[in-house]
């Protein structure tokens, strides 16, 4: 079973990410802060378990914690993240640091089938039939 780790700091968004990634088969963990996100990231490798997938907002709160970007630039090389930003993809993917470790930015408001097609992108070993009713 595949780990996703969903970083995002409204909660109902996060608790939809969640459903969207279960439906789909993965073991899904939350952090609301980036300093959630971050002890997830560093209790996994000290545990020596695998997060497959990181979904992360990029804007969180605290303001004054780390922020979206300061978990990219924690993730392994090889380590796919999806950005689900209210900001324009466009200017994301712009950004070069941000470029190198996303795969893709999803704007907010997001659709089932963005999330699906993101991680589709990814994973393709996941059939459709993973998605059912997505």
């Amino acid at each position: 079973m595949k780990t996703a780790l969903v970083v995002e700091d409204e909660a109902f968004l996060s608790l939809e990410l969640k459903e969207y990634l279960e439906e789909t088969g993965f073991n899904v963990l939350q952090a609301y802060s980036g300093h959630q996100a971050l002890g997830h990231l560093e209790q996994a490798k000290a545990d020596g378990r695998k997060i497959d997938l990181v979904l992360l907002d990029l804007k969180l709160l605290p303001e004054t914690g780390p922020q979206g970007r300061d978990i990219l630039r924690a993730l392994p090389d090889n380590m796919p993240a999806i950005i689900c930003s209210a900001y324009h993809a466009r200017k994301l993917i712009a950004d070069e640091e941000i470029f190198r470790k996303a795969r893709t930015a999803i704007r907010k408001p997001f659709k089932r089938k963005q999330i699906r097609d993101a991680v589709l992108a990814i994973f393709p070993d996941l059939t459709p039939d993973h998605y059912a009713g997505i």
